[in-house]
């Protein structure tokens, strides 16, 4: 699948066709699976909001599953609102926070270990731009705070203990049909379940579980309600080169059934691809990121438009800090900084 945004890049993971089917305005909304990063990372690369529920929360009867101790159903939108839509459609026992949408939670645990270690220097870049105009536009209502988590110091451990366990979970439930026909599997995939380590014990499957109490520990250590990220670790989708760009923005989180909300925040002004944040919260937050995410969309960030309906660049520059209401052009970010 291609990106609408730039036919010669990447859409994302396993589920890009349907981040690409809204990205280009075909649909308002569409659902998606998500196993390391494909409802988060074919968000941030097409520009548009995505949501991977919290493990266990959507129903999955039907859904031919790649790794079941770790794959959501999820979903994509045009914009937050039609998201929260499609959510009270699929989440299993949908409250809403605060019906009248007085509440706005007041802090984000930014972890900065994590961010370092898992994204590139141009993500970082436009990160800090997002997160300093987020800032200046929400005011006091909310604050970020930056720590260092001790549970996401080891991303290479935490991608390799995920990976380990996927991978045996897939090659296990291909067994069968791997065994009648494998002529039909492609040669990387026939190769992953001749190649994959055995289904792990009691003890390693339950990491994903200690990951997330740790995560959550670090939440309430911060009296935060949700971690804030770059969406993609990349910043914007990557050239076409037979991959569909790096997870691990996502990745820990993921292992840890959490739920996640990518979000675009704006373009950047050279090649008008777009970029996201990634909201993080706790097990059984869906609800208050997506009514916390509206907010910002109304307030700081709004929606794009679909791809080709066209664009004018935005600029929040850290320093100049300009004004921007909510309807005006989806914003740009140029290597200079933000410009009027």
């Amino acid at each position: 699948t291609t990106n609408p945004r730039d036919a010669e890049r990447t859409a994302g993971g396993s589920s890009s066709g349907s981040a690409a089917a809204v990205a280009a305005g075909f649909v308002d909304a569409a659902l998606g699976t998500q196993t390391i990063a494909s409802v988060a990372r074919p968000a941030a690369f097409c520009g548009i909001a995505g949501l991977a529920p919290t493990f266990g929360r959507v129903d999955r009867a039907g859904v031919d599953l790649y790794a079941p101790s770790v794959d959501v159903v999820g979903a994509f939108a045009k914009d937050v609102p039609t998201l929260d839509r499609v959510a009270r459609a699929i989440l299993d026992d949908y409250r809403t926070p605060d019906p009248y949408g007085r509440f706005l939670p007041r802090k984000l645990l930014l972890p900065t270990n994590f961010v370092d270690a898992a994204c590139a220097p141009e993500a970082k870049r436009w990160f800090g731009w997002a997160v300093t105009y987020l800032l200046a536009r929400m005011g006091d209502p909310v604050a970020v705070v930056r720590e260092a988590p001790s549970c996401l110091d080891d991303v290479a451990d935490v991608t390799r203990r995920h990976l380990a366990v996927i991978h045996a979970e897939f090659a296990a439930g291909h067994e069968r049909r791997f065994a009648d026909r494998s002529d039909l599997y492609r040669p990387e995939t026939a190769r992953l379940i001749r190649e994959a380590p055995p289904l792990p014990d009691e003890t390693a499957a339950a990491g994903g579980a200690r990951l997330r109490r740790a995560l959550e520990a670090a939440l309430d250590s911060a009296d935060a309600f949700a971690f804030i990220t770059p969406g993609a670790a990349q910043g914007v989708a990557p050239l076409l080169d037979g991959t569909t760009g790096d997870p691990a923005a996502t990745l820990p989180f993921a292992r840890a059934g959490l739920p996640t909300l990518v979000l675009p925040v704006g373009a950047d002004r050279t090649t008008g691809l777009p970029f996201s944040i990634q909201l993080v919260g706790r097990a059984g937050s869906d609800e208050l990121l997506l009514q916390f995410a509206a907010r910002l969309e109304e307030k700081a960030f709004p929606a794009p438009a679909p791809a080709g309906e066209g664009s004018e660049p935005w600029d929040p520059d850290a320093e100049k800090r300009p004004a921007y209401t909510p309807g005006e052009k989806f914003p740009r970010v140029g290597r200079r900084g933000i410009r009027s």
